[in-house]
């Protein structure tokens, strides 16, 4: 793979696996490259402008509407499943958000979603930073998805941790040299005693101050908007959520 960039990789591999959900997508691409999903996500908005959930959500409407092109008689609820959605109505409601139309309208009105896929040359720059230069210069992963280890299910299980955190508990476990599910129980055991102080914030509300929410309430609904966690949205989804629907105008004039 000489010459290509981790970025390129990581666009290449949110194609070859747009069937999954993003946050699969996402954990994916971090096993895959090493990286965690907060570092990919930083380098999407500083590197490339985008918001990394957001473009991934683009990219599943671009296939979707070129598999229903190719084939129209297939039905669109067994396409929902065959790309990640949990029903037809979940797949129509991220038409209507994202780009103002249904997978229906795709035939009927021969509506189609632009290809928003993003193409790199890599040049160095002295204005791209050091965490951007590993990314964009890095090069060579393994071929194979690396499986999700029963040890996260296990942890996750156990302990409530989501894919993502099992992932960089795993990683830090690694790097220190102590068994996963040891320092996993450690971790829970930390997040239990720092959660209980007088001072703690829940981290819904701490992700509210960092974007500029109006309040959590719409933290909520921009999750809903999305159908993501509230850890997954950014200050571009926000931006984008906003554009669409209005709120922020109506929330201000309560």
């Amino acid at each position: 793979m000489a010459g290509r960039n981790m970025l390129n990789i990581a666009l290449d591999y949110i194609d070859e696996h747009i069937e999954w959900k993003p946050n699969e997508i996402i954990l994916g691409v971090s096993k895959q490259t090493g990286f965690n999903s907060k570092f990919y996500k930083n380098c999407f908005d500083a590197v490339l402008d985008e918001s990394l959930f957001l473009y991934i959500k683009m990219r599943k409407i671009f296939f979707i509407c070129r598999k229903i092109k190719e084939n129209p008689t297939y039905p669109l609820n067994h396409l929902a499943l065959d790309v990640g959605y949990s029903a037809e109505s979940a797949m129509s409601r991220d038409f209507r958000h994202i780009v103002d139309f249904t997978p229906k309208q795709v035939l009927k009105e021969n509506k189609s979603a632009p290809d928003n896929r993003i193409n790199l040359t890599v040049t160095r720059t002295e204005s791209v930073s050091e965490m951007e230069e590993i990314i964009l210069n890095k090069e060579a992963l393994r071929e194979e998805f690396i499986e999700i280890p029963d040890e996260f299910i296990d942890i996750q299980n156990e302990f409530g941790f989501s894919m993502d955190t099992c992932s960089m508990i795993a990683e830090l476990a690694e790097r220190l040299g102590m068994p996963l599910y040891q320092f996993a129980s450690s971790c829970f055991d930390q997040m239990v005693s720092f959660q209980s102080d007088n001072d703690y914030i829940r981290p819904e509300i701490e992700k509210c101050i960092d974007l500029e929410l109006t309040s959590e309430a719409e933290l909520k609904a921009i999750c809903e908007f999305f159908d993501c966690k509230y850890y997954e949205v950014d200050r571009r989804m926000v931006w984008f959520y906003r554009d669409r629907t209005g709120k922020e105008c109506l929330d201000n004039n309560d």
